[in-house]
């Protein structure tokens, strides 16, 4: 595997952060014996770290790493210039795979 992230291009990024969660909701028979289960709320948190310019509307310009898929939710955006370093971004989000569009 080359070195460098894989799961978003463009823009020069230094890290992302991909969590996957769900809560699951498990049945059990009279005996007390797995019956069967079932996961609901499913979901992606992301952070994505890089310099140089941000993609411009970030989610829409395809900001969202692998494998993060579904309704995308974008929770925070940071700028930072400084006369010592590159311009550096930070930005944030939620997705919901099994969302349909907001």
């Amino acid at each position: 595997m080359p070195f460098g992230i894989q799961t978003l291009s463009g823009t020069y990024i230094e890290s992302v952060d991909v969590e996957r969660k769900a809560e699951t909701k498990v049945l059990l028979d009279s005996g007390g014996n797995y019956a069967g289960g079932h996961v609901v709320d499913d979901s992606y948190t992301f952070t994505v770290k890089g310099k140089g310019n941000a993609p411009v509307g970030i989610a829409e310009a395809g900001g969202d790493p692998n494998p993060v898929t579904g309704t995308v939710i974008i929770t925070s955006v940071k700028y930072i210039e400084s006369n010592e370093d590159f311009q550096t971004f930070e930005y944030s989000g939620v997705a919901y795979p099994y969302a349909s569009g907001c």
